[in-house]
């Protein structure tokens, strides 16, 4: 994850309102996430790992129950 695009969602989503949603797809073992976690999650929005088809389902399910 690059730093200019943390500092991009900074400048553009000063407030928040912006909600951001991120599905991890690979292996457990295939990169840090932590960056992505972290911008999920400080924009009102959900992170989440899919390691295989049957992680798909429940992440988007998920994601779902954020908007209430």
């Amino acid at each position: 994850m690059r730093e200019e695009y943390v500092e991009l969602l900074k400048k553009r989503n000063p407030d928040g309102k912006v909600r951001i949603f991120i599905l991890a797809f690979g292996a457990p073992n295939q990169g840090d996430t932590t960056k992505l976690e972290k911008i999920a999650c400080t924009n009102n929005g959900y992170f989440s790992k899919v390691y295989d088809y049957g992680d798909v389902v429940p992440a988007i399910s998920n994601i779902l129950a954020v908007f209430g």
